[in-house]
């Protein structure tokens, strides 16, 4: 379920205005007339859209559950309905913000009035435990406090909407990507979040972003990206050299020259005693100097990104107020939230360092895409760089360039001759 309000203040944030408003410049209100106007627009249209799109889940609701008591769904459908209530009566509200005739007092009212509403909405939310609708009424009140403006009033309230979808995802069973990564663009937009954070990956319904993680992103080689206040930047991933079998040697203390001879029915063998050879004697069979096994080839990660085995070499900066572990799975780098303060004992990163790690990349096995159950971040791998090894494919060859049409042949002539033959003198037959 995506946030659509957060995706149009997203939009609205990203103009001149709102970003000379967010560097601290002074504007008039002839300039904030027109952010005003998008930010009323925006609130009123974009939560129209979301209370229908709630009626529509529900209505599929009521289809597959027609064998539950009618009674039991209406006492479950009463704190969505004031919800909705609440949210409509702050969008009624904010209808009246853009009169011309009203003063400035008027609009203060108004705008405190929408903003009551919301956080009613809020806290009926917060007592349904859908960390969805309280993040939508969370964005809800900071478009009344952008149409203000203040913005760190704005900034504050996104910020603690992103921390509860954040929170839901590591430790709850929501699946909150979609709306996660439009309150984060918004937070970006704002000044909320440093530019390096990373947008989440959206996985696959029921399934992980990445094997061993409940939230992940994608990392950059060279640079420092954030997600859940924590940054990871990965310096190196060193792909495998593939093996190579070596070749097989004669146990011999002296071994004479090596010569070839030929065997009966064409074809050449070596031989190391051509006395030994006569013509017949069968072959053995030509020894495998470079066998196929699984590990001569790389194999490729889910994400088609990374290949099994290697070095990554990469740093870990945490921001949180809490000790984090880290570990390295064959696609990306694994960062584990303590639960009721236990972590595992190896790879720990105390809260306020940084510190540099450089682990092995274990070989791909058995894929498990179900979430897991504790709370972990994934950093997704780049792609290693390629290197010139025997193992590797050889390079794609040049286009040559196409040849030039082949020479028309000239057409033979219409009327043959009949042909000559001088013979020999004495020849009867010549010359007929």
């Amino acid at each position: 379920m995506a946030i659509e309000l957060a995706v149009a203040l997203g939009v609205i944030a990203a103009r001149t205005a709102v970003a000379q408003l967010i560097r601290g410049a002074y504007l008039s209100n002839d300039d904030w007339a027109g952010v005003a106007a998008q930010v009323v627009d925006a609130l009123i249209t974009t939560a129209t859209g979301q209370r229908s799109g709630f009626q529509q889940v529900g209505q599929r609701l009521d289809q597959f559950g027609r064998q539950i008591d009618d009674l039991g769904r209406r006492i479950d459908a009463l704190p969505a309905r004031e919800f909705d209530n609440h949210m409509a009566a702050g969008r009624r509200y904010v209808r009246d913000f853009p009169d011309s005739w009203r003063t400035a007092q008027d609009r203060r009212e108004l705008v405190r009035d929408a903003r009551h509403e919301f956080v009613r909405a809020f806290g009926v939310a917060e007592r349904m435990k859908d960390a969805h609708r309280q993040a939508l009424a969370d964005v809800a009140i900071a478009g009344c406090w952008l149409w203000v403006p203040s913005m760190n009033d704005v900034t504050k309230t996104v910020g603690a909407a992103r921390r509860i979808l954040e929170q839901e995802i590591l430790f709850g069973a929501a699946p909150l990507a979609a709306s996660y990564k439009d309150v984060l663009s918004l937070c970006k937009a704002l000044g909320e979040r440093p530019a390096s954070t990373g947008l989440p990956v959206i996985p696959r319904s029921g399934q992980a972003p990445t094997p061993g993680a409940r939230l992940a992103v994608t990392a950059v080689q060279g640079h420092w990206v954030g997600c859940a206040d924590v940054e990871v930047n990965v310096e190196a991933v060193t792909a495998p050299e593939p093996p190579t079998a070596p070749r097989p040697r004669s146990t011999a203390p002296n071994p004479p020259p090596t010569r070839f001879v030929r065997r009966s029915g064409g074809g050449i063998v070596p031989s190391a005693d051509p006395n030994s050879w006569s013509l017949g004697t069968s072959v053995p069979p030509r020894p495998a100097f470079f066998p196929r096994t699984p590990g001569q080839r790389p194999l490729a990660s889910p994400l088609g990104r990374t290949g099994s085995g290697g070095t990554v070499k990469f740093k870990v900066r945490n921001r949180r107020a809490e000790w984090i572990a880290v570990s390295l799975t064959q696609a990306a780098v694994i960062v584990e939230v303590p639960v009721n303060g236990t972590l595992p004992a190896q790879n720990r990163v105390a809260p306020g360092k940084t510190k540099t790690f450089t682990l092995s990349r274990p070989s791909l096995t058995t894929l498990t895409l179900t979430p897991p159950s504790k709370p972990r971040v994934g950093f997704v791998l780049p792609n290693p760089a390629r290197s010139s090894t025997p193992g590797t494919p050889p390079p794609a060859r040049r286009q040559l360039p196409t040849p030039p049409n082949p020479t028309t042949r000239r057409p033979f002539p219409q009327n043959l001759q009949s042909p000559f033959f001088r013979f020999p003198p004495g020849d009867s037959s010549a010359n007929r």
